[in-house]
This record gives C-alpha cells, sequence and structure tokens, in this order.
C-alpha cells in the first residue's frame, strides 16, 4: 500500500472515529472496531490483530499483534474522554510497561510507543476540538513510522551482564507484585499459590513470611 493509500485510511479511520465520537454515546469498546480496521489496513498483511485476547500475567491488553506464531505486541486503549494519562491509568499501564517489551497505549486520537518500558515515540493524529475531532494530519507520517517501529521489534539483544541485570531486576519486581495479589486474594479460596505457601510454611521455615515467600518465589 502506498503512502498516500495509508494516509487515506488513516482520514477514513478519523471520520469514523468522530461520527462515534459526535452521537455522545460512545464508550472506550466503541471505537475498538475502528482501530482493529486501521491496524489491518497499515499493519503487513501476514500480522494477526486480535481483539480481546485471553488474560495473562499483568493483565488483559485489549490488542495482541502476532506474525503467524511470532509474537510481535501488545496495544492497550482508553477512552477518548479519559486520555491515556489520567492518574487512574497509572498504576495499569506501569504494570504493562514492566511487563511488556512492545507496547502501544492510545486513547484512539494520541498513540504512545513503549519498547522495553521506555517511551520511544508519541504521535497525536487527531484532537478534540469542541463536540467533534479534527485531524492533525500533519502527523499521520510520524505515525505510520511508529506503526513500523513497532512492527519491526525483534527484542534487544544482550550483550553486557549488567544490562541483563537489570532487566532481571525489572521482571523480578513485577513478579514480586504479581504474585502478592495473588496470594493475598487466595487466602480465602485456599488457591494454589497460597498452598505453596502454607507447605513451604510447614516443610522448610515455620517462620516465613508471605513477604519473603513471595520475593523468593519472584526471584526463583
Amino acid at each position: 500500500m502506498s503512502q498516500k493509500q495509508q494516509i487515506s485510511k488513516i482520514n477514513s479511520y478519523i471520520s469514523v472515529i468522530d461520527e462515534k465520537y459526535r452521537s455522545q454515546k460512545a464508550t472506550e469498546h466503541t471505537y475498538r472496531p475502528a482501530l482493529s480496521n486501521l491496524l489491518k489496513d497499515l499493519l503487513p498483511p501476514n500480522f494477526q490483530i486480535t481483539n480481546e485476547p485471553r488474560r495473562i500475567e499483568c493483565g488483559a491488553p485489549d490488542f495482541i499483534i502476532n506474525q503467524s506464531e511470532l509474537l510481535i505486541g501488545y496495544i492497550e486503549c482508553k477512552d477518548i474522554t479519559v486520555g491515556i494519562y489520567a492518574k487512574e491509568n497509572e498504576e495499569q499501564i506501569k504494570r504493562y510497561k514492566e511487563a511488556l517489551p512492545n507496547l502501544i497505549v492510545t486513547d484512539y486520537l494520541t498513540f504512545e510507543l513503549y519498547i522495553d518500558g521506555e517511551s520511544k515515540r508519541k504521535v497525536c493524529i487527531a484532537r478534540v476540538e469542541k463536540d467533534c475531532i479534527k485531524a492533525e494530519s500533519d502527523n499521520f507520517e510520524n505515525f505510520i513510522e511508529m506503526l513500523n517501529n513497532f512492527a519491526g521489534f525483534e527484542g534487544q539483544n544482550i550483550y553486557q551482564t549488567a544490562t541483563l541485570a537489570k532487566m532481571m531486576a525489572q521482571k523480578a519486581r513485577f513478579l514480586r507484585k504479581t504474585i502478592g495479589d495473588i496470594l493475598k486474594s487466595q487466602k480465602s479460596q485456599d488457591g494454589e499459590i497460597y498452598k505453596q505457601f502454607k507447605s513451604f510454611r510447614e516443610v522448610l521455615a515455620l517462620d516465613l513470611s508471605e513477604e519473603l515467600f513471595v520475593d523468593n518465589y519472584a526471584q526463583t
């Protein structure tokens, strides 16, 4: 697809978003089909876009992008009226950035690409103006480039022990938080993680605290 055709697809997408927004009945999910169609148009034809994929350890990102069996990345959406920087989103987005190496967060107008937890590019392709959505056409080419960066993600080659240690520490912190939350939620239900905690305490260490168990579990 030529760049001219890609830009036409972005304009069509914004027109659909504008129509939904003007209705004053739209929710975050209302805009999902339009974004899904745009991704199908702009990403390589052999990419699969899955809306509402199965839950993973860090949560349930709205889209997962695959190339055949190869996982490319994730996309998390927020409502236009909320935006991607709302305080209510901070904890979830932080969790996703720590766990997902190739992530786009969007409110359907602004798109921010995070690679290994770091913001690499932010592009606004439209804005709210009074009661409608206005295109920011000067940013369309940057948006296409950002999607190309997202689609071309191949992971990070590690050549230094310090880099590996930093990445592993980041993942351990994420796992510690996740396992701690699971342990708390399973107390009343006697879930699998909580059973392991009780077994460790009965067999290995009578004074084992939940905090120490979670820390050791994550590091292991």
